[in-house]
This record gives C-alpha cells, sequence and structure tokens, in this order.
C-alpha cells in the first residue's frame, strides 16, 4: 500500500497546501498537541483544482504554501463569489484544538495552517462509506496497486 498513515509535527505557520486526499479516501486527523486552523471545501459545480488553488489569483512573489495561502490567496477566493455564479458552496472553517479529531470526506479540498507548534497523527481510510469511489479511482490510476489490493480482498473473502 502506498504510505496512508503519518505522525506529523510541525511549528507555527506550517501546514499543508489546498489538496484533495488521494484516490477518493477518507482522512481523519488528531491534534496531540497545538491548535490547526482548518478550510474545507466541498465538492460540487464550479469547484475546480483551478479554482480552489487560486494560482490565477497570485500577485508576483506568491505562491501556494499553507502560510500564503491563507494570508492571501484564501481571502481573494471568498472575495470571489462572481466566479461561482453567486454562490460558492458552504466553506467549513474552524480551529482543531488538543485532543479534537477533524474527519475529512473523500474528494474535499482542504488546507490547514498550524497556529502553533502541533504534534498530530493522520490517516487516510477506505471504508463501506467510500469503497466504490476509492475502488474505481486506484483501478483508473494505480492499476498495479488495484491488482495487489483485489488479490488481498479475495483472500479475505
Amino acid at each position: 500500500m502506498p504510505p496512508h498513515r503519518w505522525f506529523l509535527m510541525g511549528p507555527k505557520r506550517s501546514g499543508s497546501e489546498i489538496h484533495q486526499d488521494p484516490l477518493g479516501t477518507s482522512a481523519w486527523n488528531t491534534s496531540v498537541q497545538g491548535h490547526k486552523r482548518w478550510i474545507l471545501i466541498p465538492p460540487g459545480p464550479g469547484i475546480t483544482k483551478k479554482f480552489v488553488r487560486g494560482r490565477h489569483m497570485m500577485n508576483k512573489g506568491e505562491d501556494d504554501e499553507a502560510i500564503q495561502y491563507f494570508d492571501f490567496i484564501f481571502p481573494r477566493l471568498k472575495a470571489m463569489e462572481h466566479y461561482t455564479k453567486g454562490k460558492l458552496p458552504d466553506i467549513i472553517e474552524c480551529i482543531q484544538y488538543p485532543g479534537e479529531t477533524m474527519f475529512v470526506p473523500g474528494g474535499w479540498w482542504h488546507a490547514v495552517i498550524n497556529l502553533d507548534n502541533t504534534i498530530a497523527i493522520t490517516e487516510n481510510i477506505c471504508n463501506q462509506g467510500n469503497f466504490e469511489r476509492v475502488w474505481t479511482q486506484t483501478r483508473k490510476s494505480r492499476k498495479r496497486l488495484a491488482y495487489r489490493w483485489l488479490k488481498l480482498l479475495r483472500k479475505e473473502e
């Protein structure tokens, strides 16, 4: 299997750029220490990679690293409601506290910025609720992995 579990440590102002988790998997993230600011954007009409990454809105010298995304790009994205014909999906913004677990559904765009020094654990998951999507995406983009996975599923079945 590709990596799907991580132990994360990061200083204040580090984080992850806006992304979707691989192969349609869902994920959970538990903060052991520190606070994280999250942005979650559900899939929907007009919610494309180009739109959520905001590269078309970057000024010279900016990039899509987590801190610049949160400081510059995301505020511009929220101000661009006309891009999606006047209505963005309900974007979830929240702070995760130590001991709390976040769940990210498969296909949702999300970004995280550490508000202080943090330690967290996270895992991408495939279960009955997302199996069809994960299986389809794995077969389409990772054929050898799909073959090995099917072999294991048959063995377990």
